[in-house]
């Protein structure tokens, strides 16, 4: 017969146990671990899987609030361990500015301003800040990768751990331990740190902080022909002190094919992983970790497009945050607004191309391979002054002719060489043509 059994500190009792067939009746007290787990501002950290491991084992996730409350068995050993791996969005609160902050501290022009800040910023858990962390941190922005090294993108630390070297922090202690735990513990509580976010911005319930000024890209549009190969520029206005910016582009795959992204201006970083879908992101910052003036209409990027779409189709080339948020930043580490003027391509036949007066619209060359010489054809709707570049596969300028050219089609020979009349090495060449602001390119082979 089990008879009830008293327990100190109004803890719960349960007994129920089996040797040899008989049952054994040995209470079992339970004691309680709780605390809150909240960001370094403070807010609460939700689905925070808290786990305790030891004597017995179990679990639970924190709601909105960010508490956790435990009840473990008394006079046991413990550990609990938090985690947290199930964010929606996982490049939330993750941003260029963060990479920023990141190379700053690296390149010790500007010091990380807490030990939190610091912890955050190793995101491979090396314990230290390497460039291979901003490596890792620009793939979850791009939407490359979805966490970090072991599947990460939270850690956490004691709340009450008082660091010896705040400019060190590591390592730290990332779980609380008990032995022959016997009372109830409260206020166990732990800093939830997103991997990554150096400068706090991860709050879902807080609005983004408002911006200090705009800043523009700008695109053109296109008229087109089914098969054309285009080359569009991605130009700036207003980029004056700029330390970073990051946006998704997106276009309608079922018109353009992208081909390739080839940077001008800046050297910026890109994730093709969804390209055949009509997205692709880009983030780019200063690589001294200082701030750059670009004089207007500057080309930063250029995108070039195989047009796959029938003739009446249309597709619009937008800047937006389907992927990567779109912001940037200016000297002063401030928000800035990225404001598009989007480009359009429409797919048109080759009458109503003809009437168009700003649009470059056929580029081929004849034969393609070639091996000894190949006539590069084009046509332009109106007089104009016309540059035919040609670049080697390391992006390398190897010739270059210009001159002026009344509207229709024309033919220019290239022989394979370059601008001293030197025959290149066989491969892969790409051929740029720009009239006015609008450019076209195709890549020819040449097979000696």
């Amino acid at each position: 017969v089990f008879t009830p059994v008293n327990c100190n500190d109004n803890n719960s009792c349960t007994a129920d146990s089996c040797e040899n067939g008989v049952c054994v009746y040995t209470p079992l007290c339970f004691v309680g671990i709780s605390g809150s787990i909240v960001s370094e501002t403070g807010a609460a950290v939700p689905t925070v899987t808290v786990s305790y491991s030891g004597s017995y084992s179990g679990s639970m996730t924190t709601g909105n609030d960010g508490i956790y409350n435990l009840s473990v068995p008394e006079d046991g050993n413990y550990t609990v361990t938090p985690s947290k791996n199930n964010d929606v969005t996982e490049n939330n609160g993750i941003t260029t500015l963060d990479l920023v902050l990141i190379q700053r501290r690296i390149l010790n022009i500007q010091n990380l301003s807490t030990p939190y800040k610091i912890i955050a910023a190793d995101v491979n858990g090396s314990n230290s800040v390497t460039t291979f962390d901003i490596v890792l941190a620009r793939a979850v922005i791009l939407d490359v990768s979805q966490s970090f090294p072991g599947g990460r993108l939270w850690t956490f630390v004691r709340s009450d751990y008082v660091f010896g070297n705040p400019q060190n922090p590591f390592p730290y202690p990332s779980t609380r331990t008990y032995s022959n735990l016997n009372s109830t513990q409260t206020n166990q509580n732990f800093i939830g740190l997103k991997l990554g976010d150096v400068n706090n911005s991860w709050d879902p319930n807080t609005p983004k902080t408002s911006a200090a000024g705009d800043l523009q890209f700008v695109m053109d549009e296109y008229n087109v022909l089914p098969g054309d190969e285009i080359i569009v520029p991605v130009k700036v206005k207003d980029f004056s002190g700029i330390t970073g910016y990051q946006f998704t582009l997106s276009w309608d795959e079922n018109v353009l094919s992208l081909l390739e992204v080839t940077n001008q201006s800046l050297s910026g970083y890109y994730g093709e992983h969804r390209t055949g879908e009509g997205l692709l992101t880009t983030s780019w910052m200063d690589a001294a970790g200082g701030a750059v003036t670009l004089h207007d209409d500057a080309v930063v990027f250029e995108l070039k497009f195989k047009v796959i779409g029938q003739t009446g189709s249309i597709s619009e080339i937008s800047i937006g945050s389907e992927l990567t948020l779109s912001e940037a930043y200016n000297e002063n580490l401030e928000l800035l607004n990225v404001i598009p003027t989007n480009g359009i391509v429409k797919v048109s036949d080759v009458s109503s191309v003809s009437n168009q007066q700003s649009t470059v619209y056929h580029l081929q060359a004849v034969p393609n391979p070639f091996s000894n010489t190949t006539n590069i054809i084009f046509a332009i709707p109106r007089d104009e002054t016309v540059s035919l570049v040609i670049y080697d596969m390391l992006g390398k300028e190897v010739k270059r002719i210009q001159a002026d050219f009344k509207a229709g089609k024309h033919q220019i020979e290239w022989a394979g060489d370059d601008d001293a009349g030197k025959s290149l090495s066989k491969g892969l060449y790409h051929v740029r043509l720009e009239a006015g602001n609008q450019a076209m390119g195709l890549k020819v082979e040449l097979v000696k």
